[in-house]
């Protein structure tokens, strides 16, 4: 609907000169829908206070004290829901095969994909991409009032502090990973055959505006400086709360999810061992994930082979990003770092 569009894409103050745009082409009942379903998805919107009782109906002064208790069944009721659907969030290490992992599930188990970084539709389209994916309690609870369950699939670090939110709206953690010089092989040419350049369209490791100007020795090393440390700064995150007793599920890319190396009917033997669905899902689940029948738009999958960057990242950029990990020898045993550096290591 073009003027929910316009909209979602809107910030700032709501008020009377938008209803009277709205109302060439919409009754006083539809602009109702309309500014509720938008306020809904877009928190940079906000009712002026001459529009707030009528398009609400609260039938109330704004009193803090009501306005909480509110607040909090909405909060205990999303969490009452969620007890009875199937909840997901695939944390994941940027290119570790997570976009098809979570449209996989979406698609198997029959629930929508979901972002809870916000309750925007679009992340990309109002520029949220430049920050940490941090989850957003809020959207959470948004997500789970469609009462269908959801799969999520962000770039998170862990805490005990959201692995403990996330147990507490049932929803369970998977977490992707990769050897971390084939990711950078495959995070290089994102960048160069995409418009993720674009300063808006990065995320929270920032590349210079000129990227696909330079010669891939100076963008490797140049990734290896944010990209590559956060890489390990997320690994070491996740297995911080695992050693600390937290549970979830840790899924290797090259064993799993490489369209080279990955065996499908395991990574589907592993799932169904974690989630635990009905007997129907499980067909469902061997008939999307081994037969890739994913999207390639949704998928994001390279045809890359396991091990490319072994050969491709320079010797020095190799030492440099052990030499980092190391100092974490405390955490990061000799089987850690064989994991996220693979053979080279």
């Amino acid at each position: 609907m073009e003027s929910l569009d316009r909209l979602l894409l809107s910030s700032g103050l709501i008020d009377k000169s938008t209803v009277a745009q709205l109302r060439a082409s919409h009754s006083d009942d539809e602009i109702r829908t309309l500014l509720r379903m938008a306020l809904f998805l877009n928190s940079q919107i906000k009712l002026s206070p001459d529009l707030f009782k009528d398009v609400l109906a609260l039938g109330l002064e704004l009193d803090s004290t009501e306005l909480r208790i509110k607040l909090l069944q909405v909060q205990e009721a999303a969490k009452a829901i969620c007890e009875n659907t199937r909840n997901i969030y695939v944390a994941a290490m940027p290119k570790s095969g997570s976009s098809f992992l979570a449209g996989g599930l979406s698609k198997a188990l029959n629930v929508p994909t979901r972002a809870l970084t916000t309750s925007y539709p679009e992340p990309t389209n109002v520029g949220l991409h430049g920050r940490e994916q941090e989850i957003d309690e809020f959207s959470i609870v948004k997500a789970s009032l469609d009462n269908t369950g959801f799969v999520a699939q962000h770039h998170t670090k862990s805490t005990p502090y959201m692995i403990k939110l996330l147990s507490s709206y049932n929803i369970s953690p998977i977490v992707t990973y990769r050897n971390i010089f084939d990711a950078m092989v495959s995070y290089d040419a994102m960048f160069i055959e995409g418009s993720w350049s674009h300063p808006f369209m990065q995320w929270s490791s920032k590349i210079p505006a000129n990227y696909t100007e330079l010669g891939f020795d100076e963008r490797i090393d140049l990734i290896s400086r944010n990209y590559a440390i956060w890489c390990i700064d997320f690994y070491l995150s996740w297995k911080r709360v695992e050693e600390a007793g937290y549970k979830f599920l840790w899924v290797d890319y090259d064993r799993y999810l490489s369209k080279s190396s990955g065996d499908k009917s395991k990574l589907c033997e592993l799932l169904i061992s974690y989630l635990k669905p009905s007997k129907a899902h499980e067909e469902k689940i061997y008939d999307v994930i081994v037969g890739e029948k994913v999207t390639g738009e949704d998928s994001r999958l390279r045809s890359g082979t396991s091990g490319e960057g072994l050969n491709r990242i320079p010797e020095e950029v190799k030492r440099y990003v052990i030499d980092y990990a190391k100092k974490f020898n405390k955490e990061l045993k000799e089987r850690d770092l064989k994991i996220i550096f693979g053979g080279v290591y």
